[in-house]
């Protein structure tokens, strides 16, 4: 199973970077660095810039509040952390974050929006 692939599936699950594979190659990492930073662009934008009023959501607490731990993590090249269960933000949170900023001029290309709009295909595979 290939690093990103990994990454991808866990992120459609909690709808943020859980890294269970530490990368093995160089591009794998440079990969994983480009997913976390168009992460929380998408997720500072949701939180912060999109004038959603969403700073007090699930989703954006959760995010915010494990941000010192992923750096930890991502600095040491290990696995980012996975909120408790009862933190792990509602899925219409999730979907309104991907399918807003998806549809932004431009987005549609990102790491992010590549894996959200293969979920379908994914399940439908199944």
């Amino acid at each position: 199973e290939k690093p990103m692939m990994r990454i991808c599936f866990l992120m459609f699950l909690f709808g943020f970077p859980v890294l269970s594979v530490p990368p093995k190659d160089g591009r794998a990492e440079g990969q994983m660095a480009e997913m976390h930073l168009q992460m929380q662009e998408m997720h500072n934008w949701y939180c912060k810039e999109s004038g959603l009023g969403k700073e007090d959501s699930m989703l954006c607490k959760s995010w915010y509040a494990t941000h010192s731990a992923r750096e930890k993590a991502k600095l040491g090249n290990q696995p980012l952390p996975k909120p408790p269960k009862e933190d792990r933000p509602p899925r219409s949170e999730i979907d309104e974050l991907h399918n807003g900023w998806c549809a932004l001029e431009g987005k549609s290309s990102t790491a992010p929006c590549r894996m959200w709009s293969s979920r379908g295909k994914k399940k439908s595979e199944l």
